[in-house]
């Protein structure tokens, strides 16, 4: 790799960074807990329901665990690390995603870190996964159906490559919540179906193996209840959920101490609450669901 190649792989990873610390919001605090909150949730949600996860100890068995649509990787080294803890070590770790550069870092990543159980593949989100039928035992899922516009078709293929009673866990955005407009306003909801419209219609444009494929912003944002409703039809019932964070809090307000004070109390007492009062409060559904039998 020539030096000029070199310096555009660097620029094309750490371009964002280098952006962001133009402003304040490289420390935006915000932001930060919607995703601290996220995984601290996945890894609360996992630790209540280990006896689900825990597989009987054969060494001729190796179960497999696939993050669709994993990113750069850090969930899945996150999650890895997690069942080791736990003292679950007979699984096989497999992150998908449509995302060259972001493929390209998992895959830098694992070799740093040195994970053996780990690896990564380079697949097309919206066509049949290249995995055999039943042959999953967890699908985890973060932050990836709402950027698609027919997300059942994926959600179909889960329920194709997982074993009866294998299981999927969920993150997405539960909107419209309570705490937004268009919940409640009919032309705040007009307005959101002109911005889904306009991110469709409008993709971003990478290729992978020749073949041009479309990237999408937020098009497919359900309500929890709507989701759960989605996947009890393809054949998942609901096992247990936890609440994300409140709001994602990217608008410089949010990031003002008094309203972070605030934020940060409220969170704590809706945490004291029963969780079936504040699920739909959240911007963020976590849940893990359990494939019915074939």
């Amino acid at each position: 790799m020539s030096t000029n190649e070199l310096q555009k792989y660097i620029f094309e990873i750490l371009g964002n960074n280098f952006d962001r610390e133009l402003s304040f919001q490289i420390d935006n605090p915000s932001e930060r807990y919607f995703w601290y909150r996220k995984r601290k949730q996945v890894a609360n949600l996992i630790k209540k329901n280990i006896a689900l996860f825990s597989k009987p100890d054969n060494n001729e068995q190796e179960y497999l665990f696939v993050d669709v649509g994993c990113g750069e990787g850090l969930d899945i080294f996150l999650l890895r690390d997690l069942f080791e803890k736990l003292q679950i070590n007979n699984y096989r770790f497999l992150g998908l995603d449509g995302f060259p550069l972001s493929y390209e870092i998992a895959k830098a990543k694992k070799e740093y870190f040195g994970k053996p159980n780990i690896d990564f593949a380079l697949v097309d989100l919206t066509q049949k996964l290249a995995l055999e039928n039943d042959s999953v035992d967890v699908i985890y899922c973060s932050e990836v159906v709402e950027h698609l516009i027919t997300p059942e078709n994926l959600l179909n293929e889960f329920r194709r490559v997982l074993k009866s009673g294998g299981y999927l866990i969920l993150t997405t955005p539960n909107e419209p919540n309570l705490l937004q407009k268009a919940f409640w306003v009919s032309s705040a909801k007009e307005k959101v179906k002109l911005v889904v419209k306009n991110r469709i219609n409008n993709p971003i444009k990478v290729t992978i193996e020749e073949k041009e494929l479309c990237l999408y912003d937020h098009i497919s944002c359900r309500k929890a209840n709507q989701w759960d409703k989605t996947l009890s039809s393809i054949g998942f019932d609901l096992v247990d959920y936890r609440r994300g964070a409140l709001i994602y809090g990217a608008r410089d307000f949010e990031n003002w101490d008094f309203v972070l004070g605030f934020r940060f109390l409220l969170e704590g007492i809706l945490d004291l609450l029963p969780k079936s009062l504040t699920r739909q409060i959240s911007d963020q559904m976590i849940t893990l669901y359990k494939l019915k039998d074939k």
